[in-house]
């Protein structure tokens, strides 16, 4: 019932059981369906921030993996190198030694000329070949080897110490071995090569070492003598001048003195001896054809 006010427009509204009801029901439903719509609506959202969580998320991983795929590569790559180098440095270190102990061993000296020197020139090829590709890795860029200058570089002073490099271009004109002598007429041993050369060319040191002897050599005339260790020396001989002092540490390749045909000669030519142990040895053996 409507009361209002005035008492002539009161109003008497009446509602049966059913339509309570129903509209109790109604309202329920009514909300119901408007809460199960906003969660719905919540959900899709949610599902739809997921979904572009989870794409994120997928190219990030797939990234991810490309750069440790990346990564692992060059990881591989720079494994690979180093086991590459360290298996050079040592075979270098075993050749090194194995050389030492068939050409140079001091226990040796007496069978020195049993020894087979011709190999020795070969095997010195092997090593210059692996300190060349030790050379090459040491240029490259990467930060991972820059300690490898250092070992080359004390590999390098191995092979700088043996013999190979040709002291004068010229020809041979006297081998190592049995020959008719120039002065006496009679076959006498003859223990270096002769190469014949201008008069006043350079000589250069075949390689490096100390001066131990630099002067008047008996019959050798003017004569340089280096040691180079481990019981190697080289002799140069017949000079016309001599540049370098007994004392003086040269290296392969300086220039020690001059092409001349001073002492027991015939003739402008070089004298070369390499000795192992004081005991010549045919110099063609080390020398680089």
């Amino acid at each position: 019932m409507f009361v209002p006010h005035s008492p002539e427009n009161n109003r008497i509204l009446k509602f049966t059981t059913f339509k309570y009801w129903l509209g109790i029901i109604t309202l329920l439903i009514v909300v119901f369906i408007i809460g199960i719509s906003s969660l719905f609506a919540y959900m899709i959202r949610s599902n739809n921030s997921l979904r572009a969580d989870n794409s994120r998320l997928l190219n990030l991983t797939t990234i991810q993996n490309s750069l440790i795929n990346e990564k692992a590569g060059q990881i591989n790559e720079l494994n690979q190198k180093e086991d590459s180098l360290t298996q050079k440095v040592e075979e270098f270190k075993e050749k090194f030694k194995e050389m030492t102990d068939s050409y140079i061993s001091s226990s040796k000296t007496s069978r020195a000329g049993d020894r087979n020197e011709r190999e020795f020139i070969e095997d010195a090829g092997k090593l210059k070949a692996i300190l060349e590709s030790l050379d090459k890795a040491s240029k490259a860029d990467d930060k991972d080897f820059a300690d490898l200058s250092d070992t080359e570089g004390k590999l390098k002073k191995y092979t700088e110490t043996i013999p190979t490099l040709w002291p004068s271009p010229g020809r041979v004109s006297s081998e190592f071995g049995s020959r008719k002598d120039p002065f006496q007429l009679y076959t006498k041993f003859h223990s270096g090569i002769d190469i014949a050369a201008p008069y006043g060319q350079d000589i250069v040191a075949s390689a490096s070492g100390k001066v131990t002897l630099c002067g008047w050599y008996g019959t050798y005339g003017y004569a340089v003598i280096i040691n180079h260790g481990n019981g190697i020396s080289t002799l140069y001989g017949h000079t016309s001048r001599l540049l370098v002092r007994e004392g003086l540490t040269v290296n392969k390749g300086d220039v020690i003195a001059k092409v001349g045909s001073s002492g027991n000669s015939t003739g402008p030519h070089l004298h070369f001896e390499v000795r192992i142990n004081d005991t010549p040895v045919d110099p063609l053996k080390y020398l680089d054809r």
